[in-house]
Parts: C-alpha cells; sequence; structure tokens
C-alpha cells in the first residue's frame, strides 16, 4: 500500500507544479512570493518554542554546537569529508547558479538585482543556523539516542506530542514542506530547462509546453531512486552532475569578467546573424566547448570510480582528490582553459 500513496503524493505533487507553470511566469513569481513568508512563519514558531523549552537562545545554541562537535569527534573531522560536502551543497545549487540569468533578466536594474544577490545567502545562512538549533535542541528537549533528527516532519511530530499541540502541527509542517519543496523546486529544477528546451525550437514550443516537457524528463530520471540511497546520491548524482556543470559557470566568469571586462553587446546576445558578435564559427564557440570538456575530463576519473566503472588501483590519489572537489576543480579547469584559449587562439 505503501508505494501506491507514495506515487499518488507524486503525482499530485507533479499536477501542482504543472498548475503552476502552466500559468507561465507571473504564477511562479506568485508562488515564490508566498513560500517566503510562509516558511519564515513557520521557521520562527520552531525556532521560538525550541529556543524557550531547553533554556534560551545562548543555551540552544550551545547545546547545538556540542551535538555537532560530538558527531564530529565520532566520525572524526577531515579536510576531505569537509570539501565533499562543500561540493555536494555547491553542486546542489549548481542549477541556479548557471542559470541565474533567468531570474536576473527580470530585475528592474542593477542595484535591485545586487540587493537580491546580498540578501539570498544572508537568509540561507540565517535558515541554516535556525535549522540546526532547531534540530539539535529538539533532540535535547526528547531526550532521544540522537543527537541531531534531520527529517523536518519527524522534528514537528515529536514537538506536537510533547507540546500537546494536536494535530495542528502536523498540518502546518505538511503546508511548509509542501510549500518550500514546490517553490525550490520550480524556480532551481523547472524553470532552466524549460528555458533550454524552448530554445531548440523557439518558434514552435512556448514555455508551458517546455515546462511539462521538462517535468516528463525529471519523471523519467526516477528521482525516488536518486534519493533511495544517501552515498549514491551524494558521491554520484550530486556531484556528478555538479562536476559536469561546474565548467560552464567557470567559461562564464572567464569570459565575462576576464575575456570581456564586462561588456556586452546587448542586442546580439539575441541575435543569430552572423554578423553578430557572438555568432562565432556557425554559430557555436568551439573554444568554450573545448575549454569545457576541459574541465569534465578533469573529474570524468573520479566519475567513473564512484559508479564503480574504475577500479581505485588504477586512479591516482590526486584524480581522486579532484573528484572529491569537483564543483571547486571544474570551475577552476574549465575558466582557465577557457582564458587560455581565447588569448592564444583569438
Amino acid at each position: 500500500l505503501v508505494p501506491y500513496l507514495d506515487g499518488l503524493c507524486y503525482g499530485i505533487f507533479w499536477l501542482a507544479q504543472a498548475y503552476v507553470v502552466w500559468n507561465d511566469i507571473e504564477s511562479i513569481k506568485t508562488i515564490e512570493k508566498l513560500a517566503a513568508p510562509i516558511l519564515l512563519f513557520l521557521t520562527l514558531i520552531l525556532f521560538t518554542f525550541t529556543c524557550a523549552s531547553s533554556g534560551g537562545i545562548v543555551k540552544s545554541v550551545l547545546t547545538a554546537f556540542s551535538a555537532n562537535n560530538s558527531v564530529m569527534s565520532g566520525s572524526g573531522f577531515s579536510w576531505k569529508t569537509f570539501f565533499q560536502a562543500a561540493t555536494a551543497s555547491a553542486s546542489f545549487w549548481a542549477t541556479m547558479i548557471c542559470n541565474v540569468s533567468d531570474f536576473s533578466r527580470f530585475s528592474k536594474s542593477r542595484e535591485s538585482f545586487e540587493k537580491a544577490s546580498f540578501a539570498m545567502p544572508l537568509a540561507m545562512a540565517v535558515f541554516a543556523f535556525a535549522s540546526i538549533v532547531v534540530t539539535s535542541s529538539a533532540a535535547h528537549i526528547l531526550n532521544t539516542s540522537s543527537n541531531l533528527i534531520t527529517d523536518p516532519m519527524v522534528v514537528t511530530s515529536l514537538l506536537s506530542t510533547h507540546f500537546n499541540w494536536g494535530k495542528i502541527a502536523s498540518v502546518l509542517a505538511a503546508i511548509g514542506v509542501l510549500t518550500a519543496t514546490l517553490s525550490t523546486n520550480i524556480a532551481a529544477n523547472i524553470l532552466a530547462p524549460a528555458n533550454a528546451i524552448q530554445n531548440l525550437a523557439p518558434s514552435k514550443l512556448s514555455f508551458r509546453t517546455s515546462a511539462i516537457l521538462s517535468m516528463i524528463l525529471g519523471t523519467l530520471c526516477l528521482p525516488w531512486k536518486l534519493t533511495s540511497d544517501a552515498n549514491s546520491y551524494i558521491f554520484v548524482w550530486l556531484t556528478g552532475y555538479g562536476a559536469f556543470l561546474a565548467p560552464i559557470l567557470g567559461i562564464m566568469l572567464c569570459d565575462y569578467f576576464l575575456i570581456r571586462n564586462q561588456n556586452l553587446v546587448l542586442e546580439d546576445l539575441y541575435s543569430a546573424d552572423e554578423n553578430s558578435s557572438y555568432y562565432f564559427t556557425n554559430g557555436v564557440n568551439y573554444k568554450a566547448m573545448l575549454a569545457f570538456a576541459v574541465g569534465v575530463l578533469a573529474n570524468l576519473p573520479g566519475f567513473l570510480h564512484a559508479v564503480g566503472l574504475w577500479p581505485s588501483s588504477m586512479l591516482p590519489q590526486c584524480l581522486a582528490l579532484a573528484y572529491d572537489c569537483a564543483w571547486f576543480v571544474g570551475v577552476l579547469v574549465g575558466g582557465c582553459a577557457h582564458f587560455a584559449l581565447e588569448k592564444f587562439l583569438p
């Protein structure tokens, strides 16, 4: 019964996303505006109750740090683990990083986008801090054997029982999780591929059709399989596609800041004319493509090892280390390769 129930829930969630994207970009903007205050409100409630019940904010923060230190001391801190975690985190946001122009083009001014760029990491840092304090304090309040409870639904359910909140807490938690997942998934995982698919045949494909196609392709990737195993999800899927997208960011940063000195011919960006600034060779920048291939190749042996196609005995330590830092290596190698090719083969 559980697999059928999971499939039903996935189908309902899929239809909810389809409804939002079918109403075009304005609908997406609306759901993003609604999601922010809801998540802020629910996070504030959890933060306030857990801090009050564990002896105040200061004690809650100390509890969080002591819980994390005990986890660290138990498993042993290593720089390898640190860079693996940093790579996985960066890879998780890789799509948003590479397609930020899908959002920045709607900015009213450069200043407004710069303010938003500053606010986003600040908000993420605040939410990350609140989540650590809530999960650690919840474990302390409930006196569980685990130092951290990472499932937000479990945290809310246990706190609901402890504080005798009743069913309303579960309803609020479900609303919060659904809102967060809906808003994040549409912005991070649907908008970019929808635009990419539409660009394949802009005269025949609308944004709506392209968005639905991207959702169908996403379902065919079997996301429930990708996330079923934490080790495979982090070191194969997240790190793997991060290694693939990282050179693109390196090339973009290098081209904009170092090659073109932040000067773009706006009209030519939207022109397919052979005389435009960005037509290159038959419409393709082969030097950028070569730089991308070099950036991907730097992490390819490590990826093949992660999926079991490259034996450990034949993988040099430097290549294994490169894959642990795949995102940063891809950005650096892709950017440097692009810079070298543009300078030596102008």
